[in-house]
């Protein structure tokens, strides 16, 4: 499994880097899955808060690999139906590259996000160094999976519930299976109104 790290820029106008790089370098076509690292602050955990789309395979490496977990599929709700308003290249390789992928943000200390203390200075080295381990064990875990074939089936065209716990365990399943539990909890809450 070959790793491509690209760096770009161009992310405030229209995140025009993304969508160049995904519609014209020949390496795009072989890309099979994207970790996408973004910051709307300058410390504090990483939260994974999109994860797909559909492709439950990567939260579950993201829950089996990384050892602090931090993440909701909530917030990709809030976020994909724009009630957190914002972009990510994320979405550029999703919409134009079909391509499955993870995206995180850190977003503590916002404050000096896009201002004149957007610096070094302000940044928090624990963050960073937290960040790079969790992308790392993502990349392993999706290279563990990758090495076997894109996956097929349930395992790609199932989005994943997720979300942890304290930080320390991370709970996924799938779509299918949430529904039913939504709708067996409901009918218990109900039954116990009208009892």
């Amino acid at each position: 499994i070959d790793i491509i790290f690209n760096f770009n820029g161009g992310e405030e106008m229209l995140l025009q880097a993304a969508h160049g790089f995904i519609t014209t370098h020949s390496w795009a076509s072989q890309i099979c899955a994207v970790i996408n690292l973004e910051s709307a602050g300058a410390g504090g955990r990483e939260l994974l808060f999109q994860a797909g789309p559909k492709h439950r395979w990567i939260a579950e490496a993201y829950g089996r690999h990384v050892k602090r977990p931090f993440g909701h599929s909530l917030s990709q709700m809030l976020f994909q139906t724009g009630i957190i308003p914002g972009d990510t290249d994320y979405r550029v390789y999703r919409d134009f590259g079909n391509i499955p992928g993870a995206d995180f943000a850190i977003i503590s200390n916002d404050w000096v996000y896009h201002t004149l203390r957007d610096d070094l200075a302000h940044v928090d080295w624990r963050s960073i160094q937290r960040y790079g381990e969790t992308a790392t064990s993502l990349a392993r875990g999706m290279a563990e999976v990758l090495k076997h074939g894109v996956p097929t089936g349930p395992m790609a065209d199932e989005a994943a519930v997720y979300f942890d716990l304290a930080g320390t365990f991370f709970i996924s399943y799938s779509a299918t299976w949430a529904r039913r539990i939504h709708i067996a909890v409901a009918v218990v809450a109900l039954s116990t109104v009208f009892y």
